[in-house]
């Protein structure tokens, strides 16, 4: 353990925060012997499950208790392949207590016969609090016992998971998707798009089993692997970058929701190509309301060099392996958004080499959560592409060179854009790829998976919870009176709150449903409020959002912000009550 030494413990959690952990769950600790297989699905031998990173993490609602699922895969020989464990039909989930460090396993074949390796899927929290799991590996074939790669199979179920009776129901979609974006609408459908190498998006009406499959008219459609998409307020779908392997141009899309086609094309309105970056929206409700789309890092595709030059110029000078494969330190947020999708919106860029510094490393594989605060922390990620260097073997590839400092993101105000960060306390574990990251209903933020990274202790199924520097500013608001379990849109929300410090913001927070450094799910809204004072009791009267374009239905959590001062830099958030709107 001396290699952990003086890491990840902060010199002032005040300004930096603090890490708790890592901890180690035990869920592979005795990892079965299953066949191996080779291309032809022929039995050579037997071996471990030996690829188990945690790559998929969603919050229960109205729990502090988390879904996670990963790859179950064993090694072919001699080629040293993957290939996805089939062999007893069994798919294997867990629902984690990190507050406890206790998880409960649930054994997916014991509900249903299951066609398909949940890994690399879609999955959004719909209206009634269940959540809808769609895509992956090796769809559809019921006889198939396992799926390899190269030769994936990519999948066209989907599985709605009960939180309640901790059951799986089976769904099929048009498409087969690997790779999929999937967000809950405004009119209550689950919408998925991408998940290469479908160009069509398909939803699902909420109460039906029926998917309903749309095309883009034009044929121009790009997205492909996760495409980091969001609903802006006015119902048009949104996309600041996209994961497509095309090596052009990045363009961002306005789609309407009611009817899901394309309005617009907004060419080059981000400047590179952000394979594996991260977004989030910030949406402000009142007259001043904007919705604030900010989109981090990422990268080019190390085979953008192999065609030759990087697809745009990449401003910062490569320290490691390499143009193209260093990632970006660059910000860019989009707002002014045009409802009738005819006018592109503005775009602020924060460059590391301009007066605005942008972010404080380069960063590929991060995630980024919103914190009851509206600032962003960005988690883990890597400095290099250094997956696909690797497996393309070009010259001074080398492994993941891993970034063990989070950086809080403040967006400034809707008058003042230019945004600034702020390095908090390092991890202990390397957060890299196929690591997940989300709010926890106490403010705190827990980080967990990845793929294992050389001289650290194993990441794949540890996890660490973040303190962020609030929790160490004085004492924390308490709802005392909570506010109405269901609420609705354009109402009042009555609540009452124990502040030391005054109040400055009521938020609603979707929990987290993340993978592949992107949760479509996140939405942060402010609320307009007004309040009365009796000494530190508040007596506090919010207003719901207007319309399900701005929160979709389903369960929230619902945070009161203590005001800042001289020594309070960001208000303190208090314990969230759950809301279902």
């Amino acid at each position: 353990m001396a290699i952990f030494a003086n890491i990840g413990v902060a010199q002032n959690p005040s300004s930096e925060g603090q890490w708790s952990g890592p901890f180690t769950l035990g869920l592979f600790s005795n990892p079965p012997t299953v066949p191996v297989f080779d291309f032809n699905h022929a039995i050579v031998g037997n071996a471990p499950i030996i690829d188990y990173e945690i790559g998929h993490c969603c919050l229960i609602p109205q729990t502090n208790t988390v879904l996670v699922w990963n790859p179950q895969q064993t090694q072919f020989t001699p080629t040293g392949s993957f290939c996805s464990w089939y062999n007893d039909r069994t798919y294997r989930v867990w629902i984690v207590d990190p507050i406890n460090q206790s998880f409960q396993t649930i054994d997916l074949f014991q509900v249903s016969p299951v066609d398909s390796d949940m890994f690399c899927s879609g999955h959004t929290w719909r209206k009634d609090g269940t959540l809808l799991i769609v895509g992956g590996n090796a769809g559809g074939q019921s006889t198939v016992v396992n799926s390899c790669i190269p030769s994936v199979r990519f999948a066209n179920e989907g599985y709605i998971f009960d939180p309640a009776t901790l059951t799986f129901t089976k769904t099929t979609m048009n498409k087969n998707r690997w790779y999929p974006t999937a967000f809950t609408q405004d009119n209550d459908s689950s919408f998925v798009i991408g998940g290469t190498p479908i160009q069509e998006w398909e939803y699902l009406p909420f109460g039906t089993s029926n998917w309903i499959l749309e095309s883009d008219p034009t044929n121009q459609t790009p997205f492909q692997s996760y495409p980091r998409i969001v609903q802006l307020s006015s119902g048009a779908l949104f996309t600041a970058q996209d994961q497509a392997n095309s090596y052009q141009a990045i363009e961002s899309w306005t789609f309407t929701t009611s009817s899901p086609k394309l309005l617009k094309t907004h060419a080059a309105l981000a400047q590179y190509h952000r394979e594996d970056g991260t977004a989030v929206i910030l949406h402000k409700q009142g007259a001043n309301g904007l919705d604030r789309v900010i989109a981090f890092g990422g990268g080019p595709h190390a085979s953008v060099g192999i065609a030759g030059t990087p697809l745009l110029p990449i401003p910062q000078t490569p320290t490691s392996i390499g143009a193209p494969y260093d990632s970006l330190k660059t910000v860019e947020e989009f707002y002014n958004f045009d409802p009738t999708g005819a006018n592109p919106p503005s775009v602020q860029k924060k460059l590391q080499n301009s007066t605005n510094t942008g972010l404080n490393s380069f960063r590929q594989f991060c995630n980024s959560v919103t914190l009851p605060t509206g600032k962003v922390l960005l988690v883990g990620g890597a400095k290099n592409d250094y997956q696909w260097a690797i497996n393309t073997g070009q010259p001074g590839a080398v492994g993941p060179i891993p970034i063990l400092t989070p950086e809080l993101f403040d967006p400034g105000s809707a008058s003042n854009l230019d945004g600034s960060t702020q390095n908090m306390a390092d991890q202990r574990v390397p957060r890299v790829y196929h690591s997940t990251s989300l709010l926890m209903p106490d403010a705190r933020v827990l980080s967990m998976g990845g793929e294992n990274v050389a001289g650290f202790l194993a990441s794949r199924e540890s996890f660490e919870i973040f303190s962020p520097p609030y929790l160490f500013q004085g004492a924390r608001p308490r709802i005392t009176v909570a506010p109405p379990a269901s609420i609705t849109y354009g109402n009042p929300i009555s609540l009452t709150a124990d502040s030391l410090n005054g109040l400055s913001k009521v938020v609603l927070i979707r929990p987290g449903a993340v993978t592949h450094a992107f949760d479509a799910d996140q939405r942060y809204i402010e609320l307009a409020f007004t309040s009365t004072q009796s000494g530190r009791v508040y007596s506090i009267s919010a207003t719901a959002p207007a319309d399900s374009k701005i929160a979709p239905s389903g369960y929230y959590m619902l945070f009161v912000v203590s005001a800042t001062s001289a020594t309070i830099t960001d208000g303190i958030p208090s314990v969230a009550a759950w809301v279902h709107l």
